[in-house]
């Protein structure tokens, strides 16, 4: 096994508590936790869904539609066969 070290053009994610999942096409999708400083938190936005690509090293992000659940922190995601629950 080889570890190579990437340079990323983009900032890495500043979320904490959040859950991530490693999708078969090689994307980690982030949902959910908070962002900030000790003074200052702010809950993350669940309409705004991080997706880091772990081929090209890129991130993105995505917008959710329809209900939206209320942000949370410390939450856990599962991989089914059909989509993330």
């Amino acid at each position: 096994m080889t570890w190579l070290t990437q340079t990323q053009s983009q900032s890495a994610l500043t979320y904490l508590k959040y859950a991530a999942t490693l999708l078969p096409n090689s994307l980690i999708v982030y949902i959910g936790g908070h962002s900030g400083t000790s003074l200052n938190i702010s809950l993350t936005n669940m309409t705004q869904i991080q997706i880091f690509d772990t081929k090209l090293f890129i991130w993105s992000t995505k917008l959710a539609s329809g209900s939206i659940i209320a942000s949370y922190i410390r939450m856990v995601t599962q991989l089914s066969k059909t989509k993330l629950c």
